[in-house]
């Protein structure tokens, strides 16, 4: 990642989920891809609260009456980033709803296996 907003993201959400067990090495991946589109999400949604009136295009005819609406390209992508950041946070249990369907249990292998220096002793999710 090079954008230190998503950097910054990235550590405090690796460190908070890491010590309740709900995510290792293997979620790197999904969590670099959420920490970027919560970024892109920031920063929409900070553009359309700096433009009043910036998530609806409304079209007059030659009187000035209202004749259509149109919502916001802007608008239509802060959406479609916050159903993506919602799937991501339900994966990586960002929620109390998905916290309750995940099950975390402490690595089973024993301290004598000669692999066990490759893995940290911390929780692991299933």
């Amino acid at each position: 990642m090079t954008d230190k907003d998503a950097r910054r993201e990235f550590r405090r959400l690796a460190k908070l989920l890491g010590s309740m067990g709900l995510i290792g090495s293997a979620d790197s991946n999904l969590l670099t891809r959420y920490c970027l589109a919560w970024l892109r999400w920031k920063r929409v949604v900070q553009t359309l609260a700096q433009s009043a009136g910036a998530e609806v295009t409304v079209y007059k005819d030659e009187s000035g009456k209202p004749k259509s609406m149109q919502v916001s390209a802007l608008h239509s992508v802060a959406r479609n980033l916050a159903d993506e950041l919602s799937r991501a946070e339900a994966a990586l249990g960002m929620s109390p709803s998905s916290r309750s369907r995940i099950e975390v249990t402490m690595p089973t292998t024993p301290a004598t296996d000669p692999l066990s220096r490759f893995f940290a002793d911390v929780p692991m999710r299933n």
